[in-house]
């Protein structure tokens, strides 16, 4: 009976996962965003955040908050770290998404990291600017990083900017995660 009691609570402390993708999608249909470009599996990101047991996960490009959203399920999961965030916010021009307009633009009235649950922003610091005047100052402030998720300008020499920026900060078992690049 004890260990059943014990269960209970655990299950009453874990974030529901789905109660949580809903939340998101939701919040995104909203807006119209039937489709959204985001990073292309964010619940890898959850996993790796549970499985490496992230202290500091920092990222570059934020948008509505898809991917921040599942690293800080993972990171509330462990009961610990915190996702340190770097966003400089495209704003839609019109209340409806003009065609042509990036599909990563923030809708009217909204805010980088929009689609993220409230209860998960607790373990979440972000930063508004261009990667290059705030990730060296933020990464002087680190210890170490454990997830890097690199999702905002795909170009050779902005990745090669931030991952050369963030090497001296990466520890053994370190994970780097970008969804694409072009050029």
């Amino acid at each position: 009976m004890e260990a059943d009691s014990l269960g209970s609570r655990r299950n009453a402390r874990r974030p529901d996962l789905v109660s949580a993708e809903r939340s998101i999608h939701r919040a995104l249909q909203r807006t119209g965003r039937t489709y959204y470009a985001q990073f292309p599996a964010p619940l890898e990101l959850y996993l790796i955040t549970r499985t490496q047991c992230t202290r500091d996960a920092v990222e570059s490009g934020v948008s509505s908050g898809l991917s921040s959203a599942h690293i800080l399920m993972g990171l509330e999961r462990n009961a610990r770290g915190r996702l340190h965030s770097i966003d400089l916010p495209q704003y839609q021009k019109a209340a409806k998404r003009a065609r042509g307009e990036l599909s990563w633009s923030v809708p009217r009235g909204k805010d980088s990291g929009w689609a993220i649950p409230s209860r998960l922003k607790a373990r979440w610091a972000l930063r508004k600017g261009r990667s290059e005047d705030v990730l060296p100052r933020l990464i002087n402030r680190l210890p170490s990083i454990d997830l890097y998720c690199h999702d905002s300008p795909w170009t050779p020499e902005h990745l090669a900017f931030e991952f050369e920026t963030i090497r001296p900060k990466l520890r053994s078992g370190s994970r780097l995660s970008s969804p694409t690049t072009q050029g």
